[in-house]
């Protein structure tokens, strides 16, 4: 069994840079650009990190409404479920 060991100097680097962080911003990017467009995927991620007095606004585009949630809550978390990795994804509506 052979174990991945970092050296001092890559953990550093790998720090340094945040290259975990913009890995996963990548993603994001990429998964939104995927499920609505360039443009609108763009609008989105852009509007993602930043936020004015902590809350982030998706202007109408994407969506048919103005989409206003919490930056330091699970809202975009949650968004980021719904709307990029389509967790809650139907393909059909429940009988009733």
């Amino acid at each position: 069994m052979t174990f991945a060991v970092k050296t001092f100097a890559e953990k550093m680097i790998y720090k340094s840079f945040h290259l975990r962080k913009f890995g996963l911003q990548t993603i994001k990017l990429i998964n939104l650009i995927r499920f609505f467009g360039v443009f609108n995927g763009l609008e989105i991620f852009i509007s993602l990190l930043s936020s004015k007095n902590g809350y982030h606004k998706i202007k109408k585009g994407a969506f048919s409404n103005t989409v206003l949630f919490r930056k330091d809550q699970s809202d975009t978390f949650i968004f980021e479920q719904v709307f990029c990795e389509q967790q809650y994804s139907f393909d059909y509506l429940p009988a009733e």
